[in-house]
């Protein structure tokens, strides 16, 4: 009874100790501040001016009719599908990229190099490109699509097949994301915690994934912004029902530039303030080190 006890009390202590790795921060460089030179103040400065004149331009011509597109029915529907069928998006791409960029960072396996084309490769294709690929993947004719019909499932001309669109063109940004978080961490924490007993699952989940947690919400972020801007690959594949970016499309076609400018300050906003979450959750995470 007695050694039963003390085995006990050890088990307990050794869980205990292993939340507080969460908080180890390896010593860090300060960073040096250091004025720009001249010679590179004036291109960086154009490059800067070339990105920010249009997307002011845009945000100039449409802010007054900003009230006006959320008002109206049709733009409200088709805001709601978007988020709603990105945010499904961004669901299954944590569960899946967190796995596979914990394995990118920490495993060496025959093909990881072709594996990291393969995931690369929707960030470099044109995304009509992609429509294809999956229009003839999961086309009700298809042998995948005459499968998920035996479920009553369909993606061509669906919320579900934008969300597979949306999914397969953005989930590389997460992938990287959480990826390049586990890849910074010091691998001696996890190391600590499975010499206090802990198996790798135990380690991973109490060690690893709080600490990469930072890179995790900013790669999703980012991930959800992407797939709320997707608009190639659903031409393909999903033109109705009707996500923001593809009523723009149609409006502009339709009705002219007047008519989408609202649409495209929504989306404007939108996709800004998305960066602005990331580069903020960036800033705390360097502060907190």
């Amino acid at each position: 009874m007695a050694g039963d006890a003390a085995a006990l009390s050890r088990r307990r202590s050794l869980a205990m100790a292993v939340p507080t790795l969460t908080s180890v921060r390896m010593p860090t460089a300060a960073p040096r501040a250091a004025a720009l030179a001249p010679w590179l103040v004036l291109p960086a400065g154009l490059l800067v001016l070339f990105l920010a004149a249009p997307i002011l331009r845009l945000f100039a011509a449409s802010a007054s009719g900003l009230p006006a597109a959320l008002a109206d029915a049709e733009v409200r529907a088709s805001l709601a599908l978007t988020f709603a069928t990105a945010a499904a998006a961004t669901a299954v791409g944590v569960l899946l990229a967190v796995p596979l960029g914990y394995a990118l960072a920490r495993g060496r396996f025959p093909g990881q190099g072709l594996l990291r084309a393969l995931l690369d490769l929707p960030l470099v294709i044109p995304h009509p490109v992609v429509g294809i690929a999956l229009l003839l993947l999961f086309a009700r004719d298809a042998a995948a699509g005459r499968l998920l019909a035996l479920f009553h499932l369909h993606l061509v001309g669906t919320a579900l097949g934008i969300t597979a669109a949306m999914l397969f063109v953005a989930c590389p940004y997460l992938v990287h994301a959480c990826r390049d978080g586990f890849r910074a961490l010091d691998p001696r924490l996890e190391a600590l915690a499975r010499s206090l007993g802990h198996g790798p699952w135990s380690a991973f989940w109490r060690v690893s994934l709080p600490l990469a947690r930072g890179s995790i919400v900013s790669g999703a972020i980012l991930m959800l912004a992407r797939a709320i801007s997707e608009f190639g690959a659903l031409v393909i594949l999903a033109y109705n029902p009707r996500v923001i970016s593809i009523l723009i499309y149609d409006r502009f076609t339709t009705y002219g530039l007047k008519e989408t400018l609202p649409l495209a300050g929504l989306v404007l906003l939108f996709a800004f303030a998305a960066l602005w979450a990331i580069a903020a959750l960036a800033d705390r995470r360097r502060g907190a080190n």
